[in-house]
């Protein structure tokens, strides 16, 4: 996503400093949503492999 993120960026170069806030922002959220995305499958997996205290089962 570096690119995208680079491309929007370059894209609000002059503009006033509540635009590229705004933008940036945006763009935090939507990197932000695989990331949280990417939790819930691994504490699925890791509740599959340990049990409450941490031994393996």
């Amino acid at each position: 996503m570096l690119p995208i993120t680079v491309i929007f960026m370059l894209l609000v170069i002059g503009k006033n400093e509540d635009c590229v806030g705004s933008i940036g922002g945006i763009i935090c959220g939507v990197q932000l949503i695989p990331l949280i995305g990417s939790i819930l499958p691994t504490e699925i997996a890791l509740k599959k492999i340990f049990d409450k205290n941490g031994t393996r089962r």
